[in-house]
């Protein structure tokens, strides 16, 4: 799509991206080869004749077609329609675009040979340029610990706003903000509780509030990893 585009830009062709385009039609022979087929095949001579007197200028180019109207006046169905449109477009008789909403490219040059193409060199190096500091910011976004909409409105020039506190990176903040909280105060209450006394493990871990077994014990081996706490193997002490 990007290489299209810039053929687009310097003049190749043209580009319409989800447009609806209505059914066309063009006689793909001339007056006496239609008027031939039209004796040697009577089956689709209805057609043909309702086609020449309902639309005009069909030999000169594409014209605009609709197969309901042609369904109405020869009194058969849609679907018939369309199948007498492709069978005359079997036998060459026209050219048939039926309707469609998907993109569509058209050449507004003659097809050039790739060695005789001439394009923009340098307006694609730009955009390449252009495109490989979008994507750096994209990725430097994604990775970077700062507040997302801090930096979306820094990007915009807005340099003083405040955290959103509801991004993921604010909320992993908040959530290890807690968990530091919850340490700390496992930490103090082992620590009070050590002022009275010398303890085993399991009254000290008894004696503690806060927090699970698990995570007392877990900060227990940190404060004495630490130094902040002593044992002599079986007590435990400040």
């Amino acid at each position: 799509m990007a290489a299209l585009k810039f053929l687009e830009r310097d003049g190749y062709l043209t580009l319409s991206e989800n447009i609806f385009i209505q059914s066309r039609l063009m006689f793909a022979v001339g007056h006496e080869d239609v008027y031939r087929f039209q004796i040697e095949n009577v089956a689709f001579d209805p057609i043909v004749k309702t086609i020449q007197r309902s639309y005009g200028g069909a030999f000169d180019g594409y014209i605009k077609i609709k197969e309901s109207d042609l369904s109405n006046r020869l009194k058969i169905s849609y679907n018939d329609v369309i199948a007498y449109l492709k069978k005359l477009q079997e036998y060459n008789i026209i050219s048939y675009l039926p309707q469609t909403d998907q993109p569509q490219l058209q050449f507004i040059t003659p097809r050039m040979d790739m060695l005789h193409l001439d394009v923009d060199a340098k307006f694609i190096l730009l955009r390449k340029e252009i495109q490989r500091k979008q994507i750096e910011a994209v990725l430097a976004y994604a990775e970077s610990d700062c507040c997302r909409s801090v930096q979306l409105l820094a990007y915009f020039g807005e340099t003083n706003a405040d955290k959103c506190g509801v991004c993921d990176v604010c909320l992993a903040e908040k959530k290890h903000e807690e968990l530091a909280e919850y340490t700390d105060k496992i930490d103090f209450e082992i620590s009070m509780v050590l002022q009275s006394g010398h303890f085993d493990l399991d009254d000290l871990v008894k004696s503690v509030q806060t927090g699970t077994d698990s995570d007392k014990i877990d900060r227990i081996r940190e404060l004495l990893d630490a130094g902040k706490i002593k044992t002599d193997g079986k007590k435990y002490y400040l």
